[in-house]
């Protein structure tokens, strides 16, 4: 996936516990698809409605000088919809990537310039939160029960 990825801090453990727990399981497509598709939604609410990092910190505002250049309906990293349209989950093998194929995307993540346009700050938008992490876990909670 180009543009931008991250890979969760804790999601090793994660895929550990997962396969201590579903040993013999050899369809986890279904499991994978649904934490993949709770990631996707949880990121396009983060876009869309959060405006905060996943550790909760509100994201920088625009410049004035940006500001004067928005419309009405225009909101921080959603202006035209195409980053959060972009958003998307990936199952490779036993593992989920969630992000975007838009080269812009880790500029609005990690902060930077892209070529000729001013420097922007950081406004993280991939990652779990804790918030995040409780629906992840009630998920594996729900597909474990199933198996169990």
């Amino acid at each position: 996936m180009a543009g931008a990825r991250i890979e969760v801090a804790g999601a090793e453990a994660v895929r550990r516990r997962l396969v201590a727990l579903a040993q013999g399981i050899t369809d986890k497509r279904p499991l994978l698809d649904s934490l993949g598709g709770l990631v996707e939604s949880q990121t396009r609410r983060r876009l869309s409605q959060d405006k905060e990092g996943p550790n909760g910190e509100p994201w920088p505002d625009w410049s004035d000088s940006y500001k004067a250049t928005r419309r009405t309906g225009h909101h921080l990293l959603e202006s035209t919809g195409t980053l959060i349209d972009s958003v998307h989950y990936m199952v490779r093998g036993d593992a989920v990537e969630v992000g975007s194929g838009m080269v812009y995307a880790a500029i609005h993540h990690f902060g930077g310039a892209e070529a000729g346009k001013p420097e922007i700050p950081a406004r993280p938008w991939l990652g779990v939160s804790e918030e995040d992490g409780r629906e992840i876990d009630e998920v594996l909670g729900d597909w474990l029960g199933r198996i169990a």
